[in-house]
């Protein structure tokens, strides 16, 4: 009996915290689709990895962007706050070798993720394009 009551226990612990929209920590969540920039013809494609984080409470994501721009692989990483199905996501990611430091910003809206990017510099931001994302 004492093992049916933790077994039941449990699954009541998975469903609270599944009904609750908090993500595990760890958990992988990946959306892809287009990014558009000032610097290249036509939009490139790109996909992004969110992953739970396990120090925050909440939505706080680990992001890894990874797209083609100028014929190279890129994949920034950096960190993420809000929703990845509703409401708002922002974030900053740094490229690979830590010297550009980028911010994202949107909604999701009719289950897309719509976003403005911009590079970061100590006395502001310049946007860089923009960013649909499906997932």
């Amino acid at each position: 009996m004492p093992g049916q009551r933790r077994i039941f226990m449990m699954l009541l612990l998975g469903l609270l915290l599944a009904g609750s929209g908090l993500a595990a920590a760890g958990e992988e969540h990946v959306l892809a689709g287009i990014y558009t920039t000032g610097y290249q013809d036509g939009p490139g494609r790109v996909r992004a990895i969110f992953t739970a984080r396990s120090d925050s409470e909440g939505e706080s994501w680990d992001v890894v962007f990874r797209f083609t721009f100028n014929n190279r692989e890129h994949e920034y990483r950096g960190v993420a706050e809000g929703g990845l199905t509703e409401g708002g996501l922002s974030g900053k990611v740094r490229n690979e070798n830590g010297s550009r430091t980028f911010s994202f910003q949107g909604e999701h809206k009719k289950g897309k993720f719509r976003a403005t990017h911009a590079e970061v510099f100590e006395d502001g931001e310049e946007k860089t394009g923009t960013m649909t994302l499906t997932g």
